[in-house]
């Protein structure tokens, strides 16, 4: 469950960059600057989620609704354009964020109240196992699907070679690309991140399908209960 949440974040993380340099013209620095409501919804939403969690004793609801949240934010991503606002994207991104932080760590607080004390170590390690698995696959999967709609959009456009295009990189190819034709060829860079994006919304959708068989169970009173060192 979280290698799949981590799959749509990593895709999100990756291909956000892109976006911002190859259809909005963004350097990288820019493009790392735009990313930023991201990366701190997540990190602000990580610590919330887990004061709250820890509060109140419960993890299972943050395991349903944070799945919820970040697909929602991957709906909203199909509706990013070429000439999209600033408002969207930011609040997108945003919503993505404090999807994933709210549920990110709560499988590893699972394995601490459903395991018995022996296996905790190796339930753990499990998590964190296919949570790297998740990470190093999901910007493979991305790629090849992103290149593979990218060269067929490009194949539409008469005298254009697809290939060199796509070695040009993300800004190089404004180089390359006929100047007359430049709205056709950004307007399929921002088809094919659109459709790789729809590999996070899967599987953060999935994520909300099985969480749903998640036991209810309550965190053990920290100040009842031996603290156990790993």
């Amino acid at each position: 469950m979280k290698a799949r949440n981590l799959v749509a974040i990593v895709l999100q993380s990756y291909y956000w960059p892109l976006y911002f340099q190859s259809v909005r013209n963004t350097n990288a620095r820019d493009s790392g600057i735009n990313i930023l409501p991201l990366i701190i919804s997540n990190s602000l939403g990580m610590l919330c989620a887990g004061s709250v969690a820890s509060r109140f004793r419960h993890y299972v609801p943050f395991m349903w609704i944070g799945p919820l949240v970040l697909a929602t934010g991957g709906v909203l991503y199909q509706l990013v354009r070429v000439d999209s606002p600033r408002g969207h994207w930011i609040w997108f991104q945003i919503l993505s964020g404090v999807g994933y932080s709210s549920c990110s760590q709560m499988p590893i607080l699972a394995v601490q109240v459903v395991l018995s004390t022996s296996d905790i170590p190796t339930g753990l390690v499990m998590v964190m196992f296919f949570q790297m698995l998740g990470g190093a696959l999901a910007p493979r999967v991305g790629q090849n699907l992103f290149t593979d709609v990218l060269l067929r959009n490009l194949s539409k456009i008469d005298g254009i070679d697809g290939k060199a295009m796509v070695a040009a990189g993300a800004r190089g190819f404004r180089e390359i690309f006929p100047p007359d034709l430049m709205c056709v060829d950004i307007h399929s860079f921002d088809s094919a991140l659109r459709n790789t994006f729809w590999v996070a919304l899967a599987t953060s959708a999935l994520a909300c399908i099985t969480n749903w068989a998640m036991e209810w169970r309550q965190l053990p009173d920290s100040k009842s209960q031996p603290h156990l060192d790993l």
